[in-house]
């Protein structure tokens, strides 16, 4: 229903024609919409405060901030909904006034043209320009673009539309822009700013572009929000260091953003429909475009890419990946028919060396690679005189008087010669920079990772005397191979410069020693499954990450390693550790030890402890502040104080203690499916006088314990015959010919069932009677024979006392009570005998 754009809060709109109907009720609700939201969101407004109605007629009581609608319903045909078209409620004076719509700050010169090309949604629809000296300048438009342009009168430019009136294309490229402001033109469809000294933009209040673009500007970072329905993104040639897609883009389909400061294309993780993507000239180094299944065109040249997959991008039509790094055995697999790869940057090798290890790039698709080593000066060597080469390994034979580099040519890939950095022809290293001894056959597989602070190359010896190149550059390095008779390996490099070693890494290689003291700046150790039984970090001060698990160490003192923050000691012998300077720590695996008591030193930062299957008696984590997972199953705890945290436990294992339903820790934790305490370990229990002592577990959170007793072959006991239990203490009234147990629940913890040890108790009687043997039915009476003094209770089935009386011993007849079921208790001290007897 089309109703103005603007109404002032004096009008009334009178809809009464169309929707009002005296014999069937119609309904009325305004909703106010919200221009800044991506999902077209609204509100409603409330009757009486925002709007009065009465019989199609609405009066409007306030303004409102965004544009409204009605929506109108009659009973008279409940499927259909009526609703006008969007428009603004406004003060009256504010009614036809020019809407500001662009506003903007250029470098152009007084005198000079600025000359945009605008349209709006309408045919001959006002708009009203301020080419900076305040005076306005009026222009029609259309619904295509035209050219609207002026003399430049001042740096501000303004552009204003009338009542109603909102811009659909906006370019105002190459008009030395340093600002603009189009917050208010929500409804610009196309939007082109290239070519301006823009350094920052906000167009986070315009959610209806089909199209944006920025390029040659000066901007450093872009955050677009509301990109429904943005089909073309472009901002080559910016200063761009991060692009953010603050909503899906599930419809833009071309994204250029060559030519700028990217290292990451995380935000395309929202644009999962994009067919040409162009992120040439950028610092990208990695991205994985599975996701991508409809790009046909892919420019990511001039990055610092190694490798990529792309197999599963088979629609790709036109790939280009040259001025990256990579190499013959790392070019991308791919259908595309246009595939450009020459140019890649030169292969990083060793600045000093007696060898170079290219053995990576020699055969492709059943071609040979050639290689060629030449002097910087371009001069050609002579292989089997300057150099020799096997399966791509090349050893030099003599020194040279300039630098060398290798050139690669292979007829599979005859676009793409690769090279080489420069090397300086060295003898081999003789600086040993750490040396594993170890105690395995030789033969063993040994698979070593290094990792060093700046990129260089070290070279390993297995044992054999052979030494193996391991180039470092960022992260970490590999190096697999059989160990030699001599049972060292050996990492050799030039001089001190090569001791920044942050990364040395080993696993299921039995080691006898370990020399590591050179490697002052290692951050990083891991040494698992290696037999250990001493190692000595004291150079090693800087370790921020130590693994040495499944080794056998007993005693570890840790106490100068201050930058610690992860350590993992898992199966080892550890009886003892000190750990008490680590105030970094931030996650503790103890796990598989020998530890018997455990008392943490304080630990601010400490997240995560795990101390499973020990033997700890005694945890003390109370100066631990914010622990949040603790996994300690598996040792002998029997309590554990788990207060004084600035927070609630996110995860906790404790079962298989010694904990019972009284001594189970309590504490607050954000899911209590995450405390895990079931089972524990079988309650130790003794049999004193008859009796079993459980009565610390009687009561727990206000929840009673229910017991029961279990013979060991499986038969349960009878409570009145078998035993009698008060608050928690169990007295058996016979003997059993096996051992009997007790298996105990409470609602406090449902998931717990504790179950005691087995014991065979043997009762000890009262004053000549045993297990009842002493209560008998004679002749319709009840006759107890006694040694000593005891006192006689007598109940009925209800439960209610028919007898009470005191004997000093002898024999006593209990008549004069009726046919039925009663139970005797006879009490002399501490002793108590129940039985169970029927009268006919």
């Amino acid at each position: 229903m089309a109703v103005n754009k603007e109404l002032s809060i004096e009008e009334t709109l009178d809809l009464s024609k169309d929707i009002y109907d005296s014999e069937h009720e119609t309904t009325v609700t305004v909703y106010l919409t919200d221009s800044n939201s991506p999902y077209g969101s609204s509100t409603r407004l409330t009757e009486g405060t925002d709007y009065t109605y009465d019989k199609g007629v609405i009066t409007f009581l306030k303004v409102q901030s965004d544009s409204v609608y009605c929506s109108f319903k009659n009973d008279k045909y409940p499927g259909l909904e009526l609703k006008t078209n969007r428009f603004l409620v406004l003060n009256p004076e504010d009614v036809g006034k020019s809407t500001l719509a662009a506003d903007m700050t250029t470098g152009l010169a007084v005198g000079e043209t600025f000359a945009m090309n605008l349209s709006t949604f309408g045919k001959d629809e006002k708009v009203e320009v301020d080419f900076g000296d305040g005076e306005l300048k009026e222009f029609t438009l259309s619904d295509t673009p035209q050219e609207v342009s002026g003399e430049v009168k001042g740096a501000n430019i303004k552009v204003y539309t009338a009542s109603g009136v909102q811009l659909k294309d906006f370019d105002a490229s190459g008009m030395k822009l340093t600002s603009a402001n189009i917050f208010k033109s929500k409804a610009i469809r196309n939007l082109n700013l290239n070519n301006n000294e823009l350094s920052e933009i906000d167009l986070s209040g315009n959610l209806k572009f089909n199209s944006i673009q920025l390029d040659n500007n000066k901007l450093t970072t872009l955050s677009l929000t509301g990109l429904t329905n943005t089909k073309m993104l472009s901002c080559d040639n910016n200063q761009l260091e991060s692009i953010v897609f603050e909503s899906s883009a599930s419809v833009i389909s071309e994204i250029s953003c060559s030519g700028n400061k990217l290292k990451d294309l995380s935000f395309l993780s929202r644009a999962s429909s994009v067919e040409v993507l162009d992120f040439s000239h950028n610092e990208i180094s990695d991205y994985l475009f599975t996701n991508m299944y409809n790009i046909r065109e892919l420019n990511m040249s001039y990055n610092k890419f190694k490798s990529v997959e792309l197999m599963y991008n088979t629609k790709l039509e036109k790939l280009n990946v040259e001025g990256n790094y990579f190499t013959y055995s790392t070019l991308p697999q791919t259908t595309a028919q246009e595939f450009v790869y020459g140019n890649q940057n030169p292969i990083s090798i060793a600045e000093k060396s007696f060898m170079v290890d290219l053995s990576a790039e020699v055969t492709f698709k059943g071609k040979n690679t050639k290689f060629t080593w030449k002097k910087e000066s371009g001069s050609v060597l002579e292989e089997n005189v300057d150099y020799s080469i096997e399966n791509g390994i090349t050893t030099f034979l003599k020194v040279q008087d300039e630098k060398v580099y290798a050139e690669l040519t292979n007829e599979a890939y005859p676009d793409l010669t690769l090279t080489t950095t420069l090397v300086e022809i060295s003898s081999k290293p003789q600086e040993a920079l750490a040396t594993l001894t170890a105690s395995s056959e030789a033969g063993t597989e040994a698979r070593l990772v290094l990792g060093a602070k700046t990129p260089k190359t070290v070279y390993v010896d297995f044992g054999d005397g052979k030494m193996v190149e391991c180039r470092l550059e960022n992260g970490y390095s590999t190096l697999t191979a059989q160990l030699g008779e001599s049972k060292q390996i050996t990492i050799y490099g030039y001089d001190e410069s090569y001791y920044d070693i942050t990364i040395l890494s080993m696993s299921n290689v039995a080691l006898e020693k370990v020399d590591i003291s050179k490697l002052k700046e290692l951050s990083t150790l891991t040494l698992a499954n290696a037999g250990l039984t001493e190692i000595d970090l004291n150079n090693n001060i800087l370790l921020k990450e130590l693994t040495l698990s499944e080794c056998d160490l007993a005693e570890l003192d840790l106490s100068k390693l201050t930058d610690l923050t992860t350590l993992v000691l898992n199966s080892n012998n550890i009886s003892s550790i000190n750990i008490s300077n680590c105030k970094k720590l931030t996650s503790l695996m103890l796990n598989d030890n020998n530890l018997e008591t455990l008392v943490m030193p304080e630990l601010p930062e400490l997240y995560k402890l795990s101390v499973t299957d020990n033997k700890l008696k005694t945890l003390d984590i109370t100066n631990c502040p914010i622990l949040r997972e603790l996994y300690c199953t598996g040792n002998n705890l029997s309590s554990l104080d788990m207060s004084g945290q600035t927070d609630k436990y996110s995860m906790v294992y404790a079962y298989d203690n010694n904990f019972k339903f009284s001594t189970l820790p309590v504490f607050d934790i954000h899911n209590p499916m995450n405390y895990k305490y079931t089972p524990q370990k079988d309650v130790e229990i003794t049999v004193d006088g008859g009796k079993v002592d459980l009565s610390s577990e009687y009561m727990v959170a206000e929840n009673p314990t229910v017991y029961t007793w279990t013979t060991e072959s499986g038969a349960t006991l009878v409570e009145g015959t078998d035993y009698t239990i008060d608050n928690g203490v169990t007295t058996f009234m016979k003997n059993f010919d096996e051992n009997v147990y007790c298996s105990m629940t409470n609602a406090a913890y449902p998931e717990l069932t504790l179950k005691t040890i087995g014991v065979k108790p043997e009762t000890t009687g009262i004053g000549g009677i045993t297990s009842g043997e002493g209560i008998k039915v004679e002749n319709g009476n009840i006759v107890i024979t006694v040694d000593g003094e005891a006192k006689v209770l007598v109940y009925n089935t209800a439960g209610m006392m028919v007898r009470s009386f005191d004997v000093e011993g002898g024999t006593v007849v209990v008549d004069g009570l009726a046919g039925g079921v009663y139970m005797i208790d006879v009490r002399c001290g501490s002793q108590r005998i129940v039985k169970k007897v029927m009268l006919k």
